[in-house]
């Protein structure tokens, strides 16, 4: 157990930086070794495979949507760990769910990562809130990237860059997570995930850290589907 949470707290302090954190690491309680795609994993959408430690997806075009695998875990707050290469994919994301629909997402791009909120009911009024873009990060070579989830916040790092924002739908039960792939590969490796103790002097940080990075002007609202005559 003490390895555990020693491996854990190394690993993120490997992707420290001068940013401060939103909270800090406890025991890791999910760390798949990537020998073998888990049984119980969700991957019915693209294709995915393991070799050396390494996990990756690739979009299959028949079937009109990126690669999705899912894994069921139930949590509250917690921080996530991975890294990730862009091969030959468009993007890729890590996604984190409840029991219904999407939560929060941090999307990966060969030169760009970015935090957001999803759309929690696809059909309105919620809409995806997207929280500010960290540019000139080189995902066509291995980067470290960090997600914490803790109370109504969520908080990004890759780089030593954040994107992060709150939102009341953070708070809620988180069922599942994983990752999405769009385009022809993209590879994770080291995914860990830990419990999260809470940084007590995060919130009067925030605000300083929000005039560095900038939130984009809000989203339009979601339109009404017409009704059926």
């Amino acid at each position: 157990m003490l390895k555990s949470v020693a491996l854990c707290t190394l690993f993120l302090a490997a992707a420290a930086s001068a940013e401060p954190e939103l909270a800090f690491a406890g025991k890791a309680i999910f760390e798949p070794d990537f020998k073998s795609v888990g049984t119980n994993w969700m991957t019915r959408v693209g294709t995915w495979t393991v070799k050396d430690g390494v996990l990756t997806g690739v979009e299959r075009p028949e079937q009109k949507h990126g690669a999705v695998c899912r894994f069921p875990f139930p949590f509250s707050n917690a921080l996530i760990t991975f890294e990730y290469r862009i091969t030959g994919g468009r993007m890729a994301s890590l996604s984190v769910n409840d029991a219904k629909d999407h939560m929060a997402r941090l999307t990966l791009t060969p030169t760009s990562v970015q935090a957001r909120k999803d759309d929690n009911d696809h059909a309105g009024p919620d809409v995806a809130v997207p929280f500010n873009i960290v540019s000139n990060i080189d995902g066509k070579a291995w980067q470290t990237a960090e997600m914490a989830l803790v109370g109504d916040w969520l908080w990004t790092r890759v780089g030593g860059k954040l994107s992060f924002g709150r939102d009341p739908l953070f708070a809620k039960a988180k069922a599942n997570f994983g990752f999405t792939v769009g385009g022809e590969g993209v590879e994770f490796r080291n995914l860990k995930v830990c419990e999260a103790t809470p940084n007590a002097e995060w919130e009067g940080l925030a605000e300083a850290l929000r005039a560095k990075y900038p939130l984009p002007p809000p989203p339009a609202p979601a339109k009404k589907k017409a009704k059926k005559e």
